[in-house]
């Protein structure tokens, strides 16, 4: 009795040697800015990668002048993975997108956050990240 795989098929990509990945960004940040990348990462050649999770946060740390629309976001090649926007203005005002999740890569996709501030003044605390895994093709 033969138990694995028949000669000639490919194993699963989870069964194969793989590597964690992953990106993390905090900041405190003084409105207004711009749409700002806070951290990029490309799938190198010769490997696949599977996010299993990503998550934005944002939260007024102070009370803005003029409010503005609040983002933190993680894009992907194949599109957002999450996006997490506020329009208040309380101090300790938040929102949290977060979604396990499993979304594949290839190499050359990326994986990029970016955070915006379209407030007068007043501070946001800002939180991205992602994980996953890096397979050998």
């Amino acid at each position: 009795m033969r138990v694995g795989h028949a000669s000639g098929q490919r194993q699963q990509p989870i069964d194969r040697l793989s590597t964690t990945i992953g990106q993390f960004w905090y900041s405190d940040d003084v409105a207004p800015h711009a749409e700002t990348e806070r951290f990029a990462y490309t799938v190198p050649t010769g490997y696949k990668a599977i996010i299993t999770q990503a998550e934005g946060i944002v939260q007024r740390a102070t009370a803005a002048t003029t409010v503005g629309r609040v983002k933190a976001y993680v894009d992907t090649t194949p599109g957002y993975v999450v996006r997490a926007h506020l329009l208040k203005n309380n101090v300790g005002d938040s929102e949290q997108h977060m979604v396990p999740f499993t979304q594949p890569l290839l190499a050359g996709d990326y994986a990029n956050g970016y955070t915006s501030d379209a407030s007068t003044g007043g501070t946001v605390d800002y939180v991205l990240n992602f994980i996953g895994y890096l397979i050998p093709e």
